[in-house]
This record gives C-alpha cells, structure tokens and sequence, in this order.
C-alpha cells in the first residue's frame, strides 16, 4: 500500500473513530438527547454536511475496489512467500526475495545489460514450483538475441547450481534500450 493510500486511510480510520465515539456516548446516555439530537438536526442542514457524506462515500468507494482490484494477479508470488527445496537432509525454504534477488544479480552480470527487474510466477509443475520473468534494459548497441540467450542461460544455471531445479522456465522481456552509461555502483567494505 502507497503512502497516499495509508493517508488518506488514516484520516479515514480516525474520523470514522471519532464518530463511533460520539455513537458510544449517545448510547451510553453521556450526552443528553435534547443536546446532541439537536447539533445533529443542524449538522444535517448544512452544504457541509453534504460535501463530507460525498467524501466518505468516495473514499469508502475507493478503498473497496482497492481491495479488489489491485492486488497482483494470482500466479505472482508475493515477497513474504518462500519456495520449498526438497534436499537429503529434509525440506528447505527459500524465500522469493531471495530467487528474484539471485536472478537479478546474475542478469545484471551480463555485458549490455544496464538494469534488470525480476519477478517470480508461481508455476504449476512439479519439477519446478516457479517461473521466472526478466525485464532488462539494454545498453544501446547490444545485440539482443545474444544477450536474452546469456542472461537465459546465466539464471538456469545459477537456479540449478543454487537450488537444484534442472530446468526454471525463464522468460526475459527488454523494456528499453538507452544510451546511458552503466553506473557503477561503489562497494561498502
């Protein structure tokens, strides 16, 4: 969830909480009746009241198709799932972050590769839980058969040699081609 999402969320929550408390204490007897019935009667003669009811109406309309609309689709594997390798000495885990962050350091390893975004698909079969899927932006020049078929293969064999899945379905897809320099990015030592 963005950062606009959980503002206006909280400004949601909060007045819907103050409106639950001054539910409760018109329940509860805390306020006389003759009192709040009135400010209620007057709130309600008011353009404003009318603007704020649109508002809430909006907002709860918004965060209902949220809830439905954006989530990812069902095969992608969120980043709290872990994909479990069957070893000798008995299951392991492995989290998603970690396959995407292995792929996408092996793609980016490849010459002409200037940045690579990795997902992970959930995958049916047996012999491998997941598929990968490698978006990459080339640097100008490159020639792209070659590189998709490096970066392909760089993947498989990294998956096979770390995880021990012989063949990880692996699709790459180039997004851009720029003319930008590699960055070289410093080490921390």
């Amino acid at each position: 969830m963005g950062i606009i999402n959980r503002f206006l969320l909280f400004f949601y929550a909060l007045a819907i909480g103050v409106l639950a408390i001054g539910a409760l204490a018109a329940c509860l007897k805390a306020l006389p009746e003759r009192i709040w019935s009135n400010e209620l009667s007057y709130a309600f003669m008011q353009q404003e009241c009318l603007t704020a009811a649109a508002v809430f109406l909006a907002l709860s309309l918004y965060f209902v198709g949220y809830c439905f609309f954006s989530g990812k689709s069902s095969d992608s594997a969120a980043s709290g799932e872990v994909i479990v390798v069957k070893g000798g000495a008995g299951d392991v885990r492995v989290s998603v972050d970690a396959v995407r962050n292995l792929a996408e350091r092996e793609a980016r390893a490849v010459p002409s590769v200037r940045d690579a975004k990795v997902r992970i698909r959930t995958a049916s079969s047996e012999d491998c839980p997941f598929r990968v899927e490698a978006h990459l932006i080339l640097l100008m020049g490159a020639n792209v058969p070659q590189v998709s078929h490096a970066v392909t293969e760089n993947i498989k064999a990294q998956i096979r040699h770390t995880m021990d899945f012989s063949d990880v379905p692996v699709t790459v897809t180039v997004s851009d081609i720029s003319n930008a320099p590699v960055e070289k990015r410093k080490r921390v030592v």
